[in-house]
């Protein structure tokens, strides 16, 4: 959600903010540069927000506990939790599509007010080159500068950084123009409109950003602030520039767009640059240093921890591709508990539930594409739908892009006991880390037992879905290891050897990490066909 993910950023953007103003203090007390430290708070207020778009949540570990429920091929249990219960899903589906309906607006504004502030600094520029073609070169004090009538003192682009000085300063007293010069020569020196033009640039990448705001203008006094240092070390006195700054500053002429000159700022500014040039008392120095940095450090790992927005859902009449279109089908990530009827658990009674939905590009479930395809038992469906809704995916993708896709999903509701943790041998991955699950290209059926075909009425009766789960090892080349072939679930033994024979047989597109083919342990279900019924004899 654009709205969401606005205000994440802009609570990011504080953090670091007043984690740069902590730090800031610090420099002071060591009469360090300051400017670094809102340069870097700047970066960061915009990097971390697009790597929380960017990264991929890490997925959440798979443990099988009792009661455990067959999700297409991933066995998982209780312990699995998703990221909200299922009551939050349910009231997040309301909210979403308020917040939705926010985005467009929202994208129109930001584009808006970034082009305008694109255009007022293009124009900027160009109405500086005009105005330089009526300014002459001129050499004062053995440097080369530029004289104009109505601008500076500052450091303007212009083929290079150019130093500019206003008419009146030439005539100015000898001592008081070698100052105000060497100012301006210590921001060419540092390259200080550089900074601020990318500063200014980062933030009409993101006008709408109110600490960006706050955080440039801080920058443009650290500026000034570290440029007065640094002309204080070259012998100037301080109450000369002190003076110097306040007179001329109550005379300064218009200023160029991001020129940064001492003469230009607010009285109020100017106060703070005055302050800045006394040096700071030793007293307790290191301990002030210490709690600052402290301080600074907390806030930027509070920033850093600040509970990201899920990403946007997908829009409201997106086209929805089938599992067959797409590159990279759903996965399973996370789910909730699930809610096993008490009764048919006691009853040890298992079952099967079909349920097709769209998986949105964000990993979840649409609510108003959730529907029952086919179900053993109706007391399974409301908790299916539930854990559909309520669980985390990967969403499907195409040529590496997010889309919607919609699937089929088989929940199988299993009372088998307890299965160990997979443990998979050395050299071998688990499904969960690697970057493309084997994926299932060819399986023969299993054949259902002769010795069974009796039991079929029973069977059928119970609402059992003849579903084994079975453990195996997809090697680098997509065949099964037939020595690791486990049956991890199963109704009865006459059902085990058919199941192994085909998961043997199966053929997979193998498991890869960043493009590397590898040996993945995997758990899947093997569905026996229950034996048609008899048909009825007619007289």
């Amino acid at each position: 959600m654009i709205a969401l993910w606005m205000l994440y950023s802009s609570l990011v953007g504080l953090g670091f903010g007043l984690a740069a103003l902590a730090l800031e203090r610090g420099a002071a007390l060591w009469t360090k540069p300051r400017r670094l430290v809102w340069a870097g708070a700047i970066a960061a207020s915009l990097i971390v927000p697009v790597a929380a778009l960017t990264i991929r949540r890490a997925p959440v570990p798979q443990a099988i506990g009792p009661g455990s429920l067959l999700i297409e091929g991933i066995v998982a249990g209780p312990r699995l939790v998703a990221r909200s219960p299922v009551g939050a899903s349910s009231g997040a589906s309301r909210i979403r599509p308020r917040i939705a309906a926010l985005n467009r607006p929202l994208l129109v504004v930001w584009g808006a007010s970034s082009l305008v502030l694109a255009i007022g600094l293009l124009r900027g520029a160009i109405r500086l080159r005009r105005r330089a073609r009526a300014w002459r070169v001129a050499a004062v004090d053995g440097t080369e500068v530029l004289v104009a009538p109505d601008l500076g003192p500052a450091v303007v682009r212009l083929d290079g950084l150019r130093v500019v000085l206003p008419e009146w300063a030439l005539s100015a007293e000898p001592a008081a123009r070698s100052l105000m010069l060497q100012h301006e020569i210590e921001h060419r020196r540092s390259r200080d409109p550089d900074l601020l033009l990318a500063a200014t640039v980062a933030l009409a990448l993101a006008p709408w950003a109110l600490p960006l705001w706050w955080q440039v203008r801080r920058l443009q006094l650290a500026v000034e602030t570290d440029c007065d240092r640094r002309v204080m070390r070259t012998g100037a006195d301080a109450h000369a520039y002190g003076t110097l700054l306040v007179s001329v500053g109550a005379r300064s002429t218009l200023q160029p767009l991001l020129a940064p000159t001492a003469f230009s700022e607010a009285r109020t500014l100017l106060e703070r640059r005055i302050e800045a040039m006394t040096p700071p008392s030793p007293k307790w120095r290191l301990v002030r240093t210490a709690l600052v940095t402290a301080a600074g450090a907390v806030i930027v790992a509070a920033a850093c921890v600040t509970p990201r927005p899920a990403p946007a859902p997908a829009v409201q009449g997106a086209r929805v591709y089938s599992e067959d279109s797409v590159t990279e089908r759903p996965a399973l990530v996370a789910h909730p508990p699930i809610k096993y009827p008490d009764s048919l658990k006691a009853a040890g009674v298992g079952g099967r539930v079909v349920i097709e939905a769209i998986i949105d590009t964000t990993g979840h479930a649409e609510p108003a594409s959730v529907r029952i395809v086919s179900s053993s038992l109706a007391a399974f469906e409301s908790p299916s739908r539930e854990v559909v809704l309520a669980s985390t995916y990967r969403p499907g993708r195409l040529d590496g892009r997010a889309v919607a896709v919609r699937v089929r999903i088989p929940l199988n509701f299993s009372v088998a006991p307890g299965l160990p943790a997979p443990q998979p041998p050395p050299g071998v991955y688990l499904e969960d880390s690697v970057t493309d699950r084997p994926r299932l290209v060819s399986r023969p059926p299993p054949a259902f037992p002769d010795s069974l075909r009796a039991f079929g009425d029973t069977l059928r009766l119970m609402g059992r879905p003849y579903v084994l789960g079975v453990e195996a090892i997809v090697d680098s080349t997509g065949r099964v290891d037939p020595a690791s072939v486990r049956i991890l679930m199963s109704w009865h033994p006459g059902f085990d050897a058919a199941a192994r024979a085909s998961v043997m047989a199966s053929v997979y597109a193998p498991g890869r990490i960043n493009g590397r083919a590898v040996p993945v342990l995997i758990r899947m279900p093997i569905e026996f066909q229950p034996p048609a019924a008899p048909a009825a004899t007619q007289h």
